[in-house]
């Protein structure tokens, strides 16, 4: 969801969470980045 071009809150949002703070999930193929679609 990141990846969306109209994703702006959620872009800011997440720039604020320490990266020691995220779980990245690699296993969702139906959610791939944006330019991949």
């Amino acid at each position: 969801m990141v990846t969306f071009k109209k994703a702006s809150d959620i872009q800011d949002a997440a720039s604020k969470i320490p990266l020691s703070k995220i779980l990245v999930e690699t296993d969702a193929p139906y959610l791939t980045p944006e330019p991949f679609r």
